[in-house]
């Protein structure tokens, strides 16, 4: 079986008010995925990113995009958060889990967005997205339940921006995988994921939390923690079962508000 490789390429003034805030979305801590099988399945997706139709149309949602998902190529689990301060953000769903499906994407059609979590504002802008993020069942565990859909876009820091968080930033993250909470660095952002209706065969999936988005950070062990263990994952949503591996996480996904400028 050949092993997935993947990573994310590219991967404050608030200039209009913001989204009401997130309510239950937990943190994810991800992990990319080894022995994963190609699926090779036709997808239709819309977010509030996608291209407006076209005239004459004066307005509504927009264009419906159709792409081909790939292979699945990291998956998450909700988080406990401890931040420097000792604040502790708990895990309010632990049967939300996400699966992120490669998929190859549309013509770049970069945003200028201003974000705020809980590492304070920053302004970053997306490109075109490459990850279909979907709620699944891991293991005994029940399936999710209230958890959307999301269509995640490469994120950079807006070249130029001021008054930004200052990264690395150290926090403690403890998921169903850890049998100790594990120490880690915040990077840098990676991704922007925002809250998407899909339909597959036949099957549509609303939107259910449109203010639900996730930012998605790089993160770092400290080179002297002792490497994690292997861990087997079996997993079933709208794609089917799989069996594959994950070792070490390398990304926090954290829950997030955003305002678009004008």
């Amino acid at each position: 079986m050949k092993r997935a490789r993947f990573t994310i390429a590219g991967l404050v003034a608030l200039l209009s008010l913001a989204s009401p805030a997130y309510a239950d979305l937990d943190h994810f801590k991800c992990y990319p995925m080894g022995d994963t099988t190609p699926i090779n399945e036709f997808v239709s997706l819309r977010d509030q990113f996608s291209p407006p139709p076209p005239p004459p149309s004066t307005g509504g949602p927009g264009i419906i995009e159709n792409v081909v998902v790939d292979r699945g190529v990291i998956f998450c689990n909700p988080t406990e958060k401890t931040d420097s301060s000792g604040q502790v953000t708990k895990i309010t769903n632990p049967n939300s889990h996400l699966k992120m499906y490669r998929f190859h994407p549309n013509i770049p059609n970069p945003t200028p967005l201003t974000i705020t979590n809980q590492f304070n504002g920053q302004n970053i802008t997306i490109s075109a997205p490459v990850l279909l993020a979907v709620p699944t069942q891991k293991d005994s565990l029940p399936p999710p339940s209230g958890l959307d859909h999301f269509r995640c876009y490469p994120a950079i820091v807006t070249p130029g921006a001021v008054n930004q968080p200052s990264f690395p930033i150290t926090v403690t993250l403890q998921d169903q995988f850890d049998k100790q909470p594990e120490r880690v660095r915040v990077v840098r952002v990676v991704a922007f994921c925002a809250p998407a209706e899909k339909t597959h065969n036949n099957v549509h999936v609303d939107i259910q939390n449109p203010l639900d988005h996730l930012t998605c950070y790089v993160i770092e062990r400290p080179t002297t923690a002792p490497a994690p263990s292997q861990t087997r994952v079996q997993t079933q949503n709208q794609f089917g079962a799989e069996k594959f591996f994950v070792r070490e996480a390398r990304y926090l996904c954290a829950p997030t508000s955003k305002q678009v400028p004008h």
